[in-house]
Formats: C-alpha cells, sequence, structure tokens
C-alpha cells in the first residue's frame, strides 16, 4: 500500500526567500526586465538542513496558487511569480545542483478515494516521483510539503532524492541511479495526477520555489 496521508496542515519550512537585487541567471539572460525575470542574492544556506552551504539564486517563486481537481489527468502545480522555470540550453554542468520546494493544501472524497502522484520533471524526463500514494479519506485542509535535490554528474546526468511529506507522514523518494536529461531549451515542472476524478480530491500548491546553488567565490 502507498502512503496515507494525515489531515494536519504540514510543517512550515521555516525559511524566507532573499530579496531580488540585480543581476543575471545565466550568460546572456539578463534579469530585471519583466515579471518573468529574476535576480540572484548571494547568501548562505543549508541544504536539507545538512550543512552545506553556498550561495542561493533564487530562479523562480511563485506567486499564485494552482489547484488540480476533479480529474486524472497528470497536471502541472507550477503558476504565474518572479522568475522564470525554464532552463537554458546546456544549463546544466557537472556539479550544478538545483534545490526545489513546494507546498500547499489538499482535500479528499470519501471511500474509496482513490490514489495520488506527485512528479519533478524537466521537460517530459522525470527526475523524482512519489509513486502512488493512498490518501486518507474525507480530508478538509491538509497540508504537504515537497522538497528536492538535483546535482549534475555531467552535463547530461543528473540524479536527484528529496522528501515528500505532511506532518504525519514523511516518504523520501530516493534514487540511487542517474537520469539522462536532454541539453535543449526546458521547463522545469512538478506535477499531480488522481487516480479519481472527482470535486472533492483537490490539491493545491500555494508556494514554490526554484534555486540553483552556487558554490561560493
Amino acid at each position: 500500500m502507498g502512503l496515507r496521508f494525515g489531515t494536519m496542515v504540514a510543517r512550515s519550512l521555516g525559511r524566507t526567500a532573499p530579496g531580488f537585487p540585480g543581476g543575471v541567471l545565466e550568460e546572456g539572460h539578463p534579469i530585471g526586465g519583466s515579471p518573468r525575470d529574476v535576480s540572484v542574492e548571494q547568501n548562505t544556506s543549508s541544504i536539507f538542513g545538512l550543512g552545506l552551504s553556498g550561495a542561493i539564486g533564487i530562479l523562480f517563486v511563485q506567486t499564485s496558487t494552482v489547484t488540480v481537481a476533479n480529474t486524472t489527468t497528470e497536471s502541472t502545480l507550477v503558476g504565474d511569480g518572479v522568475g522564470t522555470v525554464s532552463l537554458a540550453r546546456n544549463f546544466f554542468a557537472t556539479g550544478t545542483t538545483l534545490r526545489l520546494r513546494a507546498a500547499g493544501v489538499f482535500t479528499t472524497k470519501a471511500a474509496p478515494v482513490g490514489t495520488l502522484r506527485l512528479k519533478v520533471k524537466k521537460g517530459s524526463t522525470v527526475l523524482m516521483d512519489t509513486g502512488v500514494v493512498t490518501p486518507l479519506t474525507d480530508v478538509d485542509g491538509g497540508g504537504w510539503v515537497i522538497r528536492s535535490l538535483i546535482s549534475a554528474r555531467s552535463s547530461t546526468l543528473v540524479i536527484d532524492n528529496g522528501v515528500f511529506e505532511n506532518s504525519l507522514d514523511v516518504k523520501f523518494m530516493l534514487n540511487l541511479s542517474e537520469v539522462t536529461i536532454n541539453t535543449t531549451v526546458e521547463d522545469f515542472d512538478l506535477t499531480v495526477q488522481w487516480g479519481t476524478a472527482d470535486v472533492a480530491n483537490s490539491l493545491s500548491c500555494t508556494n514554490l520555489t526554484l534555486e540553483k546553488l552556487v558554490m561560493p567565490v
């Protein structure tokens, strides 16, 4: 049986996004010109609380809530925001690391509720997958959090590990081998798919950030 959801709101991540001074995300990509552009602030932080520190470049901060309900179609949870989730051609090099953090709320129908599945993707390539999750029934106002750490072993090979949790349940999404990615321009994505379509089967993403971790110089 898959992971069972609890009904309490997920714990706060306890982190805030840094400010947005001028800068560039990648060579040839200026920042600060449009609502879809974002700057980079040099800062230090830990990665999943493991004490691995480096400068953080915020690529994207979501400013709208995306809700997926009453459908069995795999749907994006990424909405409008400041910055971009479009990764430039040849974005990854050996050591390039991205961190995704997202959170929100969900509800479920009476039994049988069906299943739930979330995926972290680059274009159509799946980097991390919760697998089939079995939620509790009749949940109203449950919370969820997903954290994902993607590190490049080369320009075409990445490995992604992370955690999917709410306040009662934790599921580690562990990969032991690399995933082959394209070097073309592609969007970074977080998707959800319900196994049963019902108006009460609803998951909303209220917060999402994508960061590029950069070694200090």
